[in-house]
């Protein structure tokens, strides 16, 4: 029987070992969070049940999602879309674009600017998420204790506002990641979860339309960016 660990390498091809280094360190601490009681109704076996999807592909995209919790909001569907980071930031530092951070002396993509363009490909293209006008949200979640300030100081108040960061010293405080996740699903949504699970890419009957307006306003974005695309 596969482990865990050996499913994802199967489903996603990554095999290296680096890869699984982050396996092994990021997703127990995962499991020991969604283990909470507040948070007992989203914790389910994988893959039977979508209530939690490890290494989503986003439809029509070559990126995939460390983790998405799905279920019912307060008005609407909602999904949690996670960015996992077992990260060492001994040393990084900002930098004077909002989307980039210095981390271990490279120009590298902050992580929520990274889980925002996974937010924004949702919203636009993928079908669950338009049929049921869900609600996507987004955070990065560091699975060891890190200096975190200089993901969060100047000039990323703006990105971290909307799409927070959290480490172990922080998940179960008043504002933490556990509060985070409550505020937004309230109860399972079984059908939601699955049709997000099985969601297709859909574009836009405006899309022809945006691009025409691109070519005569600059200031128009049709496109989403991921990743190093940022």
């Amino acid at each position: 029987m596969r482990t865990q660990i050996e499913e994802l390498q199967a489903k996603t091809g990554r095999n290296g070992l680096e890869e699984k280094q982050a396996w092994q360190r990021s997703l127990p601490v995962l499991s020991r969070l969604l283990d909470q009681a507040k948070m007992q109704h989203f914790h389910v076996h994988i893959p039977e049940e979508h209530s939690m999807i490890l290494e989503y592909p986003l439809p029509g995209s070559p990126y995939w999602c460390d983790a998405v919790l799905l279920g019912q909001g307060s008005t609407r569907p909602a999904a949690v879309i996670l960015e996992l980071k077992h990260w060492d930031t001994e040393g990084d530092e900002p930098m004077l674009r909002e989307g980039h951070i210095l981390h271990r002396g490279r120009d590298t993509l902050h992580p929520s600017n990274q889980v925002r363009g996974y937010m924004d490909h949702c919203r636009l293209f993928h079908s669950a998420v338009m049929d049921d006008k869900a609600e996507i949200r987004g955070c990065t979640l560091f699975t060891k204790s890190t200096k975190l300030k200089p993901y969060k100081g100047p000039p990323y108040g703006n990105l971290v506002g909307e799409i927070p960061v959290f480490d172990p010293t922080s998940y179960e405080s008043p504002d933490g990641f556990l509060a985070y996740v409550a505020g937004i699903l309230k109860t399972p949504n079984p059908s939601f979860a699955k049709s997000f699970a099985t969601g297709k890419y859909r574009q836009s009957k405006n899309f022809v339309r945006q691009m025409a307006q691109a070519v005569k306003d600059s200031s128009k974005r049709p496109f989403v960016l991921m990743d190093e695309q940022r």
